[in-house]
């Protein structure tokens, strides 16, 4: 339709296909179905070095979606950012994250489009949650806006890739060798 052309005419959007090879493999050979771990039993979306990160070292409780050993899902390896495929990850936010105007997170496997964060505070939120109703419009309905203001706070869960992208977003920096900056 017209407004979608008039989007995509405006926007650059940016995806990535795959980020955990490894887990999709182990799925697809008869693996647990609920994989979110990579080969080493760590699970990707819970090992970044976010801004709340690491709330748990700060005596936060734990969160229920958390693990401390390796296994199908939940644990955030020994060290944040260590993984490999979470360094790459960390190398395309820090390339795109920064130029972008809007960051949506189509979670495939929540089948929702993640928009805001308890700890964003450059205003950005209306324009993710236009972004996120474009996009769900456009895929047909199947990513709804997914708010995380309400029911997600500093408690332990941080350390998504979705709370990398915001935390960059914020001018966060982190140096592998400093940490958080």
């Amino acid at each position: 339709d017209a407004a979608t052309r008039l989007m995509l005419s405006r926007v650059t959007i940016v995806a990535v296909p795959l980020v955990n090879p490894d887990g999709r493999d182990l799925i697809m050979n008869g693996g647990d179905p609920d994989q979110k771990s990579n080969a080493n039993g760590v699970d990707l979306n819970r090992a970044m070095p976010s801004v709340n990160a690491g709330q748990l070292a700060a005596g936060a409780h734990l969160a229920e979606e958390y693990a401390d050993e390796s296994g199908v899902a939940f644990f955030a390896g020994e060290r944040l950012g260590t993984e490999s495929e979470t360094q790459a990850m960390i190398k395309w936010f820090n390339t795109y994250v920064p130029q972008a105007t809007a960051y949506i997170d189509l979670h495939q496997q929540g089948g929702v489009s993640f928009y805001d964060k308890p700890f964003a505070t450059s205003g950005t939120d209306e324009a993710c949650l236009g972004f996120a109703d474009a996009m769900n419009a456009l895929l047909g309905g199947g990513y709804p806006p997914y708010g995380e203001k309400d029911d997600y706070a500093l408690d332990g869960d941080g350390g998504t890739m979705t709370d990398y992208a915001r935390s960059v977003s914020e001018g966060f920096v982190y140096s592998y060798r400093l940490g958080r900056m």
